[in-house]
């Protein structure tokens, strides 16, 4: 067992308890943001994170068995994070739960993002740490505006 398996599975572990308590709460809504460029970013990071991201893992040096598979928590995670962009606008109130799955998701796409690019050299993790960057961003974005609306 490796330390990134603490520093991963228990944020992870949180994020799907929190994520199946929303979905039972029925307060998340998993649904393509209209027109625009947020929809075209959602898709992008789907697509990466359910294929693209295994095979320029294979391409870059890191075949398989040693590279990575789509059910692997980096590209999981990235494929999360698109679904709650996706989600975002749905959102009217009681974002609390949301904001918390969100912040493991987040917590995991800075740590595994620069680690595995420094330490391991694997840099197709700097994919995984700019789409914690953009989900944040994004985040912050959405609230900021809740908050005038409010």
């Amino acid at each position: 067992m490796t330390e990134s398996a603490f520093a991963g599975g228990i944020p992870f572990i949180i994020a799907g308890i929190l994520f199946a308590a929303d979905i039972f709460r029925k307060k998340i809504y998993i649904c393509l943001p209209p027109a625009g460029w947020l929809r075209y970013i959602v898709i992008v990071m789907v697509l990466w994170g359910l294929g693209i991201y295994t095979v320029a893992g294979w391409i870059s040096g890191h075949p398989y068995p040693g590279g990575p598979l789509p059910a692997a928590p980096c590209p999981s995670t990235i494929t999360a994070i698109a679904l709650l962009l996706s989600s975002i606008g749905t959102l009217e109130k009681d974002r609390v739960l949301f904001i918390l799955i969100f912040a493991m998701l987040i917590w995991w796409s800075f740590y595994a993002g620069i680690g595995a690019s420094v330490i391991y050299g694997f840099y197709v993790d700097l994919t995984l740490f700019a789409s914690g960057l953009f989900g944040l961003a994004v985040l912050v974005k959405s609230l900021k505006k809740g908050k005038n609306e409010g």
